[in-house]
């Protein structure tokens, strides 16, 4: 039995499908796969408002109840149906939707929570166009439902304007013949290797979607590696076939950014590239007191309250350290909404008054915080001028360290607070966390403020993401402290 989803993995990577079929012990779970799942299932929640008699083929057995109960279903003639299961002996598939046209003619819907049609959801509705046909059910049109990322909820969720509904049709019907091919090269593939193959690692492991085997596959690949130098993939490919995976060997030449070169320099210096001046001229632009600022926010695909769009990050949280002179006791402020409320009313009115009207405010990757000031002063026009101010006086503590004027090894190119603080501040850890990074913080948001959580388990929550947003502004401020300490002891 050949999925759909296991044709998408084999066009991502033929070893992909084989690790599935044979050594899905291996296979790690999705870091976000939790959020991924619940904007899918409300997305199709309203995608299926149109069709409100809509008869459930799903059951609670296996996939072969599954096609039996549809096989009964589609018997009874009804004008729709959602998570219809088919099998023609090779090929198994489930349908979002079928919606029936005329006595043998269905229209085919795919409910996608993306904001637009992408390549790789054409390819999956030609697969269930293959498997439909040859199980006997004619399809006419062929539509992705998707959501409207322009739709902004005022009141109650309107389906007609959060989803949008968009004909490709043309677009499967273009890509069948070589579809077809493709499965016959996936069924044959199947059969013809007992064994595990070998397939070599270009960049494939990331494309469309992140492998769950990529632990398993790159076991062998030296800590700094040829992967980590954002290579062109036909420098990466020919590499690669020699057998060149570390660093240590390969031509500068082929390393085309310069944060990589960078890092190819340190590697093979073997000590940090620091440059004092570049440093403190950056720090000159911090004046006191001086604000630590990290934003949490939640973007779900179906907005939760009104005046937000779809997929807009919505702030629930803030994490604030203040000092007002170099030498001042360290002070710590903080905001985290916790209840079925917009959030932003109390936050904004917190967060004006905890940042002041004068000191620098320092955070890492500014965009994103100016981003979200910018869209909250939007939206409440009497906190603009004061978003805007605030974001007058952002400075960015990570401009050093993306312009290269402090670069080690095991930063391998890139400037994330994620990649830097293990480095200057090693005794500094997420890992002692319950909750270890932003998306599974914007997730616990979620859990936090559900109506039927206990509070046992609301104020455990509670407690960890506060936790986890005061750890990435304490780690700007002993960044800070560690880069003054290097332009002090410059000789």
């Amino acid at each position: 039995m050949l999925t759909k989803t296991q044709f998408l993995y084999y066009l991502q990577c033929p070893k992909y499908l084989w690790l599935y079929k044979n050594r899905k012990d291996l296979l790690e779970a999705e870091e976000d796969i939790g959020y991924k799942q619940a904007q899918g299932e409300n997305v199709e929640y309203w995608a299926y408002q149109d069709y409100p008699d809509a008869i459930d083929c799903k059951t609670e057995g296996d996939i072969f109840t599954d096609i039996n109960n549809t096989k009964n279903i589609i018997s009874s003639s009804p004008q729709a149906v959602i998570q219809s299961s088919f099998f023609d002996g090779e090929l198994f598939c489930r349908n979002d939707l079928l919606v029936r046209i005329s006595e043998d003619e269905w229209n085919l819907i795919e409910v996608k929570a993306t904001t637009k049609v992408e390549d790789i959801h054409i390819i999956d509705l030609a697969f269930q166009k293959q498997c439909l046909s040859s199980c006997g059910i004619n399809i006419n049109k062929i539509y992705v439902y998707h959501v409207n990322n322009k739709y902004v909820r005022k009141g109650e969720i309107n389906p007609e304007e959060l989803i949008s509904k968009e004909d490709v049709t043309d677009r499967v019907n273009f890509i069948e013949m070589s579809t077809r091919q493709k499965i016959k090269d996936a069924l044959e593939f199947m059969k013809a290797y007992n064994d595990e193959p070998a397939v070599d690692i270009v960049k494939q492991c990331f494309n469309p979607y992140d492998c769950g085997f990529i632990n398993y596959c790159w076991k062998n690949v030296p800590e700094h590696s040829v992967y980590d130098l954002s290579l062109k993939e036909s420098d990466l490919r020919n590499l690669v076939k020699q057998g060149n995976l570390g660093i240590e060997d390969i031509p500068f030449n082929i390393i085309t950014r310069e944060n990589k070169k960078a890092y190819y320099q340190a590697y093979k210096i073997g000590k940090p590239i620091i440059d004092t001046y570049g440093i403190e001229e950056e720090l000159s632009n911090i004046s006191y007191p001086a604000y630590f600022l990290d934003y949490e926010s939640y973007s779900p695909a179906v907005p939760l309250f009104d005046k937000f769009h779809p997929y807009q990050q919505m702030v629930f949280q803030y994490s604030l350290h203040r000092k007002e002179s170099p030498d001042a006791p360290l002070e710590h402020f903080e905001f985290l909404s916790d209840n079925w409320i917009n959030p932003l009313p109390s936050l904004l009115e917190r967060l004006i008054s905890d940042l002041r009207e004068n000191g620098t405010i320092i955070v890492w990757n500014e965009s994103f915080e100016k981003s979200r000031n910018k869209e909250m002063g939007e939206m409440y026009p009497k906190q603009r001028e004061a978003l805007k101010l605030i974001n007058g006086r952002i400075y960015d503590l990570g401009t050093a360290f993306k312009k290269n004027y402090y670069v080690h090894k095991d930063f391998k190119g890139s400037w994330s607070i994620k990649a830097v603080l293990p480095v200057l501040i090693p005794e500094l850890s997420y890992k002692e966390l319950n909750i270890q990074g932003g998306s599974q913080a914007s997730e616990s948001y979620r859990e936090l403020i559900d109506p039927s959580i206990s509070p046992e388990k609301k104020e455990s929550l509670k407690c960890d993401m506060l936790k986890y947003c005061e750890l990435d502004t304490l780690a700007m401020v002993r960044i800070l402290e560690a880069m003054e300490e290097i332009i002090r002891k410059r000789p």
